[in-house]
């Protein structure tokens, strides 16, 4: 069982989870950001965030899981 603080992973030492809230205007890349750091894509076509898109990526510095939990918080139109 892993202690508190770690997330269960082997060979994992520390892990943190920071959370990420993007809010902005409408159509200005809230999702684009998102999409390219986590994926590694982008996608030309437009599609409105209606509500909330989240997305979760993992990285490793020096012994620690650092996970960025990312919530795209949907722009209002006007």
């Amino acid at each position: 069982m892993a202690a508190s603080g770690e997330s269960g992973k082997k060979g994992s030492g520390n892990s943190v989870v920071i959370k990420v809230g993007m809010v902005g205007d409408s159509q200005i890349g809230k999702t684009s950001l998102m999409v390219k750091y986590v994926e590694g894509s982008f996608d030309e076509d437009y599609v409105q965030t209606l509500g909330v898109n989240f997305m979760e990526k993992t990285i490793s510095i020096r012994n620690t899981e650092i996970t960025f939990s990312i919530w795209d918080l949907g722009g209002k139109q006007r």
